[in-house]
């Protein structure tokens, strides 16, 4: 990836996305944002001894070992607050864990599904435009309001009809956050505890004044 510009700080957080280059949908097909999602979790964490795709190919027993070892939350290089993969790109809401860990995170992510796309279709080159985008997020409100805009892209670009809809579009964190799904791949706590850890209060916040910018 190009150098950047954009200096990330520890503990901050940052509203990254980035999409495809001619628009192509590589997180239609349910098996590409599957792989994609464990492939995010993998690289999270930081000094692997090995890449995912030959994590994958582990037996169970040796899977469990090395995540008991490298799966640990002092590896952990960024943490997921929210997320959303739409056909043709993603949004994240990270946490810089470690120094340089946003720009390692987005790296090894990119290079790696890349990489899995290229062999099943035989083709080369990349995927993603070059230069992933981040704003930094500088409140309490901005965060907040950063979450809920991840939330709706489906329903801002018409993929659901509502928020209610949301429930049958799988590939967001929305689910987490409604106690849906589990809660290991994202770190829900530090914006739910603002509507009380209710469910409810944060849908209706979703809900209220839709109005995306």
């Amino acid at each position: 990836m190009p150098t950047r510009r954009d200096i990330f700080t520890n503990c901050n957080y940052y509203h990254v996305f980035d999409k495809t280059l001619d628009k192509k949908k590589v997180f239609f097909e349910p098996s590409y944002c599957k792989i994609f999602l464990q492939t995010l979790e993998f690289y999270s964490f930081g000094n692997h001894t090995t890449s995912f795709s030959l994590f994958r190919r582990m037996n169970t027993d040796l899977k469990n070992e090395y995540m008991q070892n490298h799966f640990t939350d002092k590896r952990k290089i960024v943490q997921l607050m929210c997320y959303t993969l739409m056909p043709n790109h993603y949004h994240f809401l990270l946490q810089q864990r470690s120094y340089g860990g946003i720009q390692q995170f987005v790296s090894n992510l990119i290079n790696s599904f890349t990489r899995y796309c290229n062999r099943l279709h035989g083709r080369k080159g990349p995927l993603f435009l070059p230069q992933f985008k981040s704003v930094s997020i500088l409140s309490l409100q901005q965060l907040l309001y950063t979450s809920k805009y991840i939330h709706l892209n489906p329903v801002k670009s018409g993929l659901v009809e509502s928020v209610d809809d949301l429930i049958h579009y799988k590939w967001t964190s929305y689910h987490e956050y409604m106690g849906y799904r589990r809660k290991g791949l994202v770190n829900t706590g530090r914006i739910i505890r603002h509507f009380d850890f209710s469910t409810d209060r944060y849908k209706k916040y979703l809900i209220g004044n839709n109005e995306l910018t």
